[in-house]
């Protein structure tokens, strides 16, 4: 996966909508938090006859009331900012302990270093990335703890135990084999003991030296010297980026703010309330929203997770249509107010206990597998239960994910270090860095609770379908992201789940489709895109073969072989070549398969599939009909519609986006 550059690639001339967003939202929300105790000073001392003519009282009682509150609520601010720099996790997660009940586990940190440089491939630019672009000859074995301690096991170094110690030191070793380098710690080494050795030389007790002999050792010696020197690792290790350690940069901002993000919050509980919804908080530090299946239940449950912003309320246009269209499903809907600009900076839940909230709140439901979908800081929940509870995942959904391929620097960088006035170029970068980036609880999350590691998403470790065993994941990307490198993290995805196979087979096939022209969260907007988002949450049964229909602002691709030609030759549609003709061949050998399979189960016993005891619940009568292989009348009417023949059809379609400049 390509590395982000350094951080002189990144600035870019700015757009006109930045300077629009500079003056007319930026500047005046910092005005008023920093000119409201300067005005209150005024005020006061206006209705004391020290100031000018005194204003009428009608009008300067409710702003000095006004400035009064914003000062007391920056003070409040800058002092809950002071106590959260002061927070150090002792205890962050261990990776092998992260990766245990993972697919493919690690044992070690060095392991996990072996599978992330597959991954990383240059490694040396990944490093650089991470120092500002500072050439990886000049990074010292100390500078390289500095940051692999904070990389790899989220401690300084002086923190380190003996055996992470030695893990680091082991995974420096690593790098300089990939990388051809030498260690210049070896070489302070040799050149320590040549150092010792002159030393007794110039020492030694000899009355045969002459003039000329002590002037050549003198001159060896300052060489040696000198180089010594230049080798010695300096006391302040070189500028890079390590989020947990640097000192949280949160922006002040008017209460008045705040006071808006809790009534939409209220709204949108209304909202909530009247399309059937329950609020749950039996759960101590967790809530959510539930709402039953309105009609006869028939399809799994969604789960959708938010992203980072003002809550659930922000998602309403995606979320309205949703409801509507899902009434035969529940939908869970899990707040997280840690990141939903409502000054919650005392409950962050690790990934074991969310995990622990999560599974519990499918079994209060009677549910054992939900639809999970999740938008960008959203994703990060979404890969822990489909990686550490593949169990409860029939199918995820990500949109706008950050966690593919969170070893760059662009996350880190765009979300934490991106500088607004040197390195944000349009007016979305200016927004996303002063309401989203500086605001303080989503900050403290990010700069104490974000652990790279814990929260990324290797494709090898996504779901598979427990039958056909294909990737149960879908992918959508915005071309213009300005969170993630889009386009990247496309191509990474286009390997498939299997890195370093030859080709894609169709069960490691990754469903992504980009949309161009695209920035990140603007299918908010977007009511075309948004219909499609749920094009992909309808029921993905075993044995049902789903045709995408394409969206109006992409291009869909179709892979095709044809029965009769043995010939395996790619189809050339426009300027992209579809070379994957071995892994469609596979794919319709499933389609082949599968088709018999259920054209045999429902012809041999259509009534027994379609009865099932009264006794038990709507959600697990519709579980026991999932896992028997029990399909309904949908399914059913696609199955009839199917040629009598066990042939595969013509062509298996598979949706690939045509990327655009």
């Amino acid at each position: 996966m390509q590395h982000a550059g350094n951080a002189e690639s990144r600035l870019q001339a700015k757009t006109w909508d930045y300077f629009v967003c500079l003056a007319c939202v930026v500047l005046p929300m910092r005005a008023i938090t920093i000119l409201t105790p300067l005005a209150l000073l005024l005020l006061s001392l206006n209705q004391l006859h020290l100031f000018g003519t005194p204003l009428d009282a009608w009008y300067a009682t409710p702003l000095i009331l006004y400035c009064a509150s914003e000062a007391l609520f920056t003070i409040y601010f800058y002092d809950t900012k002071a106590k959260l720099n002061q927070l150090v996790n002792l205890s962050p997660p261990r990776i092998v302990d992260t990766y245990a009940e993972r697919r493919h586990p690690h044992t070690s940190v060095p392991s996990f270093f072996d599978a992330l440089a597959v991954h990383v491939g240059d490694v040396r630019g990944w490093l650089e990335d991470w120092f500002h672009g500072t050439p990886f000859d000049q990074l010292t074995r100390q500078d390289l703890r500095a940051w692999l301690s904070f990389a790899l096991i989220s401690k300084q170094w002086e923190d380190l135990t003996h055996s992470e110690a030695n893990d680091v030191d082991i995974v420096i070793e690593k790098i300089h084999a990939r990388l051809g380098t030498t260690d210049r710690c070896a070489d302070q080494e040799r050149f320590r003991q040549i150092d010792e050795m002159a030393n007794e030389l110039y020492h030694a007790k000899s009355s045969s030296r002459s003039a000329s002999t002590i002037t050549s050792m003198n001159a060896f010696i300052n060489t040696i010297t000198a180089t010594h020197q230049n080798l010695q690792p300096s006391e302040a290790t070189k500028p890079c980026m390590r989020h947990l350690f640097d000192p949280i940069n949160a922006r002040s901002r008017p209460w008045l703010c705040y006071a808006l993000t809790l009534g939409l919050d209220w709204i949108g509980a209304l909202v909530l309330y009247m399309n059937g919804f329950e609020r749950h908080a039996e759960i101590e530090g967790f809530s959510y929203w539930h709402r039953p299946a309105v009609t006869e239940e028939t399809q799994e449950p969604i789960v959708f997770v938010h992203g980072a912003g003002t809550g659930l309320a922000m998602y309403a246009p995606l979320l309205l249509r949703l409801f509507a269209r899902f009434k035969n499903r529940q939908i869970l809907l899990p707040e997280m107010p840690e990141i939903s600009m409502q000054l919650s900076t005392d409950n962050v839940l690790p990934r074991d206990e969310l995990l622990w909230c999560y599974a519990t709140m499918l079994e209060q439901h009677g549910i054992a597998s939900a639809h999970w979908m999740g938008h960008s800081l959203g994703t990060v929940p979404c890969s822990w239960v489909a990686q550490d509870m593949p169990r409860l995942v029939s199918h995820v959904t990500m949109i706008d994910p950050i966690v593919f391929g969170l070893w760059t620097t662009d996350v880190c960088f765009n979300f934490l270090y991106r500088h607004p006035l040197k390195q944000a170029s349009n007016g979305l970068q200016l927004i996303l860095w002063y309401f989203f980036s500086m605001e303080l609880g989503i900050a403290h999350v990010l700069r104490r609770h974000f652990y790279w590691y814990d929260n990324l998403c290797f494709p090898e470790n996504l779901p598979r379908h427990p039958t056909t065993n294909n990737v149960a994941a879908t992918v959508f990307l915005s071309s213009h992201d300005q969170v993630i490198n889009a386009p990247a993290v496309y191509a990474y995805l286009q390997r498939g789940a299997k890195l370093g196979a030859d080709a894609v087979a169709a069960e490691d096939w990754i469903e992504t489709t980009m949309w161009p022209g695209f920035h990140h969260g603007q299918m908010l907007l977007h009511k075309s895109v948004q219909e499609d988002i749920l094009r992909s949450l309808q029921a993905r049964g075993p044995n049902v073969v789903q045709t995408p229909t394409g969206f109006k602002r992409c291009y869909s691709l179709r892979r095709a072989t044809s029965s009769s030609s043995s010939s395996k030759k790619a189809v050339s549609i426009g300027k992209r070549d579809v070379r994957l003709v071995k892994a469609a061949s596979t794919a319709n050998d499933h389609l082949r398969r599968h088709v018999s399979i259920l054209k045999t189960q429902t012809s041999a016993a259509p009534e027994k599939a379609m009865s099932v005891p009264s006794s038990k619940p709507p959600n697990e009568r519709m579980l026991r009909r999932r896992a028997s292989h029990v399909y309904t009348k949908r399914d059913s009417a696609v199955i009839s519609a199917l040629p009598t023949s066990l042939e595969p059809p013509p062509m298996l379609p598979l949706r690939v986006v045509k990327l655009t400049q």
